[in-house]
């Protein structure tokens, strides 16, 4: 998908995979999935791979690893696979040979052999080293030949020595597990920290491992019951400089008071983040019934304010938030209220200028109010440069915010409002709290929609209204 000649808009896609519930079936869809259409490699990538039936049936999870040729020339390598401790798995080896622009060809991983854990590596050839390519892996786990569990996509990475902050949480109920690889050639110690939603530190712990080994960490007994914090891994001391991780969070939820594995999915984190006076944006869609949260953790040196504005099809403006996230903390925006029940739209979010990391999570609920299946979506990070039409024109705007009152104590729900104005034209005027732009307006009358003061903790703030004109000056 491209945009048109001409055009000035960027794009960001992602693919939804939905397999309806049998009719009569208290749960919308028994599985639902994103795969982000903007998720290339080149070069050797690796992943992690796991056959084991978390419902305990002994029924081996699907491992699928789909490789699409997204470059104009012919796409060789050669897809290599290892067990839990670093060990070849011969059996899982494969050989890719001149795979044509656009072709794809999918691979099974660990279930054939029954149940384990393992890793595949994809190893481009020497004339594919710089070739793009699109590497996913997919797990499906199933009942029955009509009947799935769950189905989630993670993509091939090429791993670093600082995962970033993984979303931890044991809510649904959920068992969160995180899976921790070393995709590198040498042995390193991967050094786990979890923290709950305030950025306390819950647990401090460290695993040695070989060349291509792997351990998993329970979260639930470290992080306690209906909690959510962060997870982060790096390397240890010590670390040749050639070592490097893999870490994601997996999370498996069954139904309430320890019944029958309803859902499943993993989550990667968005790193190396979204840098502070960028953007992150998230597609929100309620149809199924389904709730949309955005999780945010902070990846900054100190707290940070998040702003998040709601647009809907149309692009207008429908709700904007702002979310404290203390030192290593995280929160989450409610992002289905204000749109609406069966609507599409767009999620829009920045930062002071601190570091922090988002995803979407859809919740699909049951006929009964509870979780029926959860699905998450990667955040499309994107720089800050909203387009002006350049030219010669050097005169900033004039800028007043009218609302609310200066120094004036706010509650409930509060709209800033502000007036502006030009020589040639004004382009947009953004309202800031602590810096975090939580929205912007590009016509009279400049105002945000509805906030509610609630969501951030009582203390003094400073709000600010900042204008742009067509040329790019502000003030």
């Amino acid at each position: 998908m491209t945009a048109l000649e001409g055009a000035t808009a960027d794009l960001a896609c992602h693919t939804m995979l939905y397999r309806n519930a049998a009719s009569g079936s208290p749960k919308p869809v028994q599985f639902a999935y994103s795969i982000g259409t903007n998720q290339y490699s080149s070069g050797t990538r690796a992943g992690l791979f796991n056959s084991i039936d978390p419902g305990g049936a002994g029924t081996p999870t699907a491992n699928w690893l789909s490789i699409s040729n997204a470059d104009e020339a012919p796409f060789s390598a050669n897809v290599l696979a290892y067990d839990a401790d670093g060990n070849p798995r011969p059996e899982f080896t494969y050989t890719i040979s001149n795979l044509n622009p656009g072709g794809r060809i999918d691979l099974p991983l660990g279930h054939p052999a029954g149940e384990m854990v393992g890793m595949y590596e994809i190893v481009p050839a020497p004339d594919s080293i710089g070739r793009n390519y699109w590497a996913t892996e997919v797990r499906y786990a199933q009942r029955d030949v009509s009947d799935y569990i769950f189905a989630f996509a993670t993509h091939a990475q090429q791993g670093s020595c600082d995962s970033g902050e993984l979303p931890v949480s044991t809510f649904g109920p959920a068992t969160n597990w995180l899976e921790i690889v070393n995709p590198s050639d040498v042995s390193v110690v991967a050094s786990v920290t979890i923290r709950d939603a305030s950025g306390g530190t819950v647990y401090v712990g460290s695993h040695p491992l070989g060349p291509k080994a792997q351990v998993h960490t329970l979260v639930n007994d470290k992080l306690g019951i209906d909690a959510i914090g962060t997870a982060q891994v790096t390397c240890g001391p010590e670390t040749p400089e050639s070592a490097a991780l893999i870490a994601q969070s997996a999370f498996y939820g069954r139904r309430a008071g320890g019944g029958r594995l309803e859902w499943a999915y993993a989550s990667q984190g968005s790193r190396p983040g979204i840098s502070g006076g960028d953007l992150a944006f998230v597609p929100i869609n309620t149809f199924f019934g389904s709730y949309n949260w955005v999780k945010t953790q902070n990846r900054a040196g100190g707290a940070v304010y998040v702003g998040a504005e709601l647009f809907n099809q149309q692009g207008a403006s429908a709700s904007s938030q702002i979310g404290f996230l203390a030192h290593r903390g995280a929160f989450d925006f409610d992002m289905h209220s204000a749109l609406g029940v069966d609507a599409v739209g767009v999620a829009r979010l920045g930062s002071t200028g601190g570091t922090f990391g988002a995803e979407l999570i859809r919740v699909y609920p049951r006929s009964d109010g509870t979780i029926g299946y959860i699905t998450n979506i990667a955040a499309v990070p994107k720089a800050a440069d909203l387009p002006t039409n350049g030219g010669g024109d050097v005169t900033p705007p004039s800028v007043m915010l009218v609302a609310p009152d200066d120094q004036s104590p706010v509650s409930g729900t509060i709209q800033f409002e502000a007036t502006a104005s030009d020589n040639d034209a004004v382009a947009r005027v953004e309202f800031l709290v602590e810096g975090a732009v939580i929205s912007m307006a590009t016509a009279e009358p400049y105002r945000t929609p509805p906030i509610d003061t609630t969501l951030v903790p009582d203390a003094p703030y400073t709000v600010a209204a900042r204008a742009v004109d067509r040329s790019g000056n502000e003030a």
